[in-house]
């Protein structure tokens, strides 16, 4: 997945009849997945994607998340 499969909020030429958001997770416990963040905020609407961060050298987890929303 890349940067551009995301829209943006202020993209007004965009063909999506509603606007997407991306929030920023911060604090997240060491053993969190990306599975367990999606079903906590799937209670608030439409989750598209989740993208945990993981150090590349540790392949731990940085604690801390993207949730791409569709509204």
């Amino acid at each position: 997945m890349t940067m551009n499969d995301h829209s943006s909020a202020s993209n007004a030429n965009s063909s999506d009849p509603m606007p997407s958001y991306n929030l920023f997770i911060g604090g997240l416990e060491q053993n969190t997945t990306e599975e367990t963040v999606q079903k906590y905020f799937q209670k608030f609407g439409k989750i598209t994607d989740v993208n945990l961060m993981i150090d590349w050298v540790t392949n731990k987890s940085k604690r801390c998340a993207i949730v791409f929303c569709a509204n």
